[in-house]
């Protein structure tokens, strides 16, 4: 395989699933036909796996791919010896659901625009990739990410909030990760804990997520830090959209998150 087929299975194996658009968006291209003709290339090969039936062309949606094992284990051949591709995982594609394809390609989405407004200074680990270490916290977030300054790295975790998702999941993920920053598991990167960012479907979910975390957090010390907004307003290409969960007034960038901390 040559260098551009290799970075798709990279891509493949980061967030899951994808479509020929998101991954043309990633290259910086209009258009999936640009990356179309490898697609069929990596299906016809049996490294990739196609997901598409009659369904999909009703709903207007795309075809999705994935990695299949053998696609991981060309990975794995070709990636330094110290990384480890998770092949079992990849046998559980095939059987994912529909809301779960939807929630990875959303978050390659999301990586592209964060990756669009902050250039080099993005280094972005999606949640196959931070899943082999355990200073992380569980359940593990869709993705950790840094952006790297002059003086300083800022770091974030980052989750995506349905509203087709039962309220409490949503709680217990909440309680869970302001017991993890309780804990200080993470004191042993010797960094300061990454601040939270929940990208909400809707305003009607982030409000209500907001009002919760508000009342959770005065049940504990400051450890934990929770910043919202929704997917289309990030989707935007704006920066100034964060609102603090204890002080949903105040609407930051992710540097202004940072210097409210500190």
């Amino acid at each position: 395989l040559n260098s551009a087929q290799l970075e798709v299975l990279k891509l493949l194996y980061r967030f899951r699933f994808a479509s020929s658009d998101v991954i043309a968006q990633y290259f910086g291209k209009s258009s999936g036909v640009f990356v179309y003709k490898r697609l069929k290339i990596l299906q016809e090969q049996g490294y990739i796996i196609k997901r598409f039936d009659s369904s999909y062309r009703i709903q207007g949606k795309p075809a999705t791919y994935c990695l299949s094992p053998m696609g991981g284990r060309m990975l794995q051949e070709h990636e330094p010896p110290d990384v480890t591709i998770n092949i079992k995982g990849l046998y559980k594609n095939k059987a994912n659901s529909e809301a779960f394809v939807r929630h990875c390609i959303d978050m390659f989405i999301i990586h592209n625009q964060l990756k669009a407004s902050y250039g080099g200074t993005l280094k972005f680990f999606t949640k196959s990739e931070i899943g082999i270490y355990d200073y992380f916290p569980q359940p593990l977030p869709d993705a950790y990410f840094r952006l790297t300054k002059p003086k300083q790295t800022d770091q974030f975790f980052i989750n995506l909030c349905y509203s087709s998702q039962p309220f409490f999941t949503l709680v217990r993920e909440v309680k869970k990760f302001i017991e993890y920053a309780e804990l200080g598991d993470w004191d042993a990167t010797g960094t300061n804990l990454p601040v939270m960012l929940l990208v909400c479907e809707s305003y009607s979910l982030q409000k209500r997520l907001q009002k919760f975390i508000a009342s959770a957090l005065d049940s504990f010390d400051d450890e934990a830090r929770f910043a919202l907004t929704t997917q289309s307003v990030l989707l935007s290409g704006k920066s100034n959209i964060w609102q603090i969960a204890d002080d949903p007034e105040t609407v930051l960038t992710l540097d202004g998150i940072v210097e409210s901390i500190d």
